[in-house]
């Protein structure tokens, strides 16, 4: 629930953001200033307020996440399984799948040919 709330927080924030320059930008008057200086004090702390929430998450986000070693991680490309499209993604690193025996002997690097 937590998770949610904090997407969508994220996705609000510029829009908020927004809403309050507008906000800001009507309440001039011709001589450039505010007709009630509280106005300004408002905005701010209203901005204040929206940045924080937002770095707030971040940091939340940044906590409550599970630390994984990228170096144990691999990239699995987009592909077709049971008829539909997977997403690309991150996966654990599996070991290397073990080949089956085969009945060809195995051939020496210098070129020579195997032996029986």
């Amino acid at each position: 629930m937590m998770a949610i709330v904090a997407r969508l927080l994220a996705f609000l924030a510029p829009f908020l953001i927004f809403l309050a320059l507008v906000a800001m930008l009507r309440r001039i008057d011709r001589k450039g200033g505010f007709a009630d200086p509280r106005t300004a004090n408002r905005l701010v702390a209203l901005l204040f307020v929206i940045a924080l929430a937002v770095t707030g998450t971040i940091i939340w986000v940044a906590m409550n996440r599970e630390p994984q070693d990228p170096r144990a991680l691999r990239y699995v490309p987009p592909h077709f399984e049971e008829g539909r499209v997977v997403p690309d993604r991150l996966a654990p690193k599996r070991e290397e799948p073990r080949r089956a025996p085969t009945d060809e002997p195995e051939r020496k690097d210098d070129g020579s040919p195997p032996r029986p």
